[in-house]
């Protein structure tokens, strides 16, 4: 669910992270922090050569005065993580000691000290820093063991608790850090987590949801929130909601209607989430919504973490693969666009595809050579169908003929017509459904004739079992129709 993991970040991808840091953007420097932290939180770090110039840039960031104060925390949480007491701790002070109107600001200082300081004396950077006790004792959590923390100050109240407080313990308990009970004496942190989802303050709330995305122990039911009342809360809450369903979503429990809804969602903050969430994620039936919703959206951001999803998921989606290479190769070398689809690409096989274009040699449409570019038909036999208007067509021994791009994604896209139809039928029994989808999930994977052919003589077949089968009789037609225009019927 969580994605892969490697040790080290690739070299590409350190790069990408550290030019968006640079950039003066406060949207792509959090984005960036974001990423870098996380990327630690999972067990990954930038490599030794790379290191210095990275921590620099971070530091540098810290002493702008430009940055707002949610940058101001993840430069803390990025240099608690890639930092070193001997150059981090001022960049780590100067926020403290500038912002101490900032609860949370002051909390990531004191935990990025603790972090940085933990072979030596915390206590003496933290020398003339007024703060609350439990603030300190929750912040050092981050990165101390409870074991060698004085608890004193916990369990927390969360009946008295102040929002802020809460939100340090939720991070905690996201982190996978908390001692037991933290939350309560007598209840585990799930049981309070689910509990404190419904908190009248939206952030705890937010936190409440961020705590089970990040916590592999926590899942979906764990949120004290009725997602069927998910269009009521605020948009912060509603972002990762959105983002949690979509890094649980399965084949077995796609979420199909709340991710529908997310990409309709009139927040940008909203769809973003959904969008992040998606990035490790592919279920066949989001697949048509996605071409659909990075072709829609308004927002550039939000465009760029659909893109990011495109290109990770590639190599589970034709359609995807293709698009992806079209937009890379249309982009000018050393564009944003570019470089951030490099980054998302690394470790999978269309990064190659790019290195290619990025080399200097033709792109999709001027004759990259691709395995799955085209389709070789021929001795293929899938019998004779037809309904309604559409020709019968013969799928027999044929001369050896490619179907161009555009033929293809005729295909596909009457396939993913199909597909949702299918989806959306009721009172077909389970398991052709579920027989159904497979051999549309087979065609989309491979839109051979012999496959497609597959699709529309069962889709025919369910016609005789269930009305219900008749009305995908229209779906099949138009698919026949595609093909056999293809192979020129």
């Amino acid at each position: 669910m969580r994605g892969p993991r490697r040790l080290i970040l690739d070299r590409v991808e350190t790069d990408y992270i550290r030019s968006q840091i640079d950039s003066g953007d406060n949207v792509r420097i959090k984005s960036a922090l974001q990423s870098l932290s996380k990327s630690y939180r999972r067990g990954r770090t930038v490599h030794p050569s790379q290191l210095i110039g990275l921590v620099n840039s971070v530091t540098t960031t810290a002493f702008r005065p430009t940055i707002d104060e949610k940058v101001r925390r993840w430069v803390l949480n990025a240099l608690a993580r890639v930092g070193d007491a001997g150059t981090c701790i001022p960049a780590v002070q100067h926020l403290i000691k500038n912002h101490p109107d900032e609860p949370q600001t002051v909390a990531a200082g004191v935990a990025a000290i603790y972090k940085l300081c933990i072979r030596s004396d915390p206590a003496k950077a933290l020398a003339r820093i007024n703060f609350d006790p439990q603030m300190r004792t929750l912040a050092a959590l981050q990165h101390i063991p409870a074991t060698q923390l004085d608890l004193k100050e916990l369990p927390l109240d969360v009946e008295r608790a102040t929002p802020d407080l809460l939100k340090l313990a939720l991070i905690v308990v996201g982190l996978d850090r908390s001692p037991e009970n933290l939350l309560n004496p007598r209840h585990s942190d799930a049981e309070m987590v689910k509990a404190l989802g419904t908190h009248h303050d939206p952030l705890v709330s937010q936190y409440c949801v961020w705590a089970i995305t990040e916590n592999d122990k926590l899942r979906v039911v764990h949120l004290g929130i009725d997602l069927k009342d998910i269009e009521n809360h605020p948009d912060n809450v509603r972002g990762w909601l959105f983002q949690l369903l979509a890094i649980e979503a399965t084949a077995a429990q796609p979420y199909w209607e709340y991710v529908s809804l997310g990409m309709g969602d009139p927040s940008v903050e909203a769809r973003k989430g959904l969008a992040v969430g998606l990035r490790n994620t592919f279920v066949d039936i989001f697949e048509p919504l996605v071409m659909e919703w990075v072709t829609t959206e308004p927002d550039a951001e939000v465009r760029q973490h659909i893109m990011d999803h495109i290109v990770r998921q590639a190599r589970h989606s034709r359609r995807y693969h293709l698009y992806a290479v079209e937009i890379y190769d249309g982009e000018p070398p050393g564009s944003l666009l570019r470089n951030s689809m490099e980054a998302s690409a690394i470790q999978t096989p269309i990064y190659a595809v790019f290195r290619q274009i990025g080399a200097g040699a033709q792109g999709l449409f001027g004759g990259i050579t691709m395995v799955d570019k085209q389709y070789n038909i021929g001795n293929l036999n899938a019998g004779a169908v037809g309904f309604d208007s559409s020709p019968a067509v013969n799928y027999g021994a044929t001369n050896v003929q490619v179907l161009s791009q555009q033929q293809v994604q005729a295909i596909e896209s009457e396939l993913a017509k199909l597909e949702a139809a299918l989806h959306d039928t009721t009172g077909l029994p389970q398991e052709k459904k579920h027989e159904a989808l497979t051999y549309v999930s087979e065609a989309k994977e491979d839109p051979s004739p012999s496959k497609v052919g597959k699709v529309i003589e069962f889709v025919e077949h369910l016609g005789t079992l269930a009305e219900a089968g008749t009305a995908l009789a229209p779906y099949a037609a138009a698919l026949g129709t595609a093909l056999g225009a293809a192979l020129g019927m």
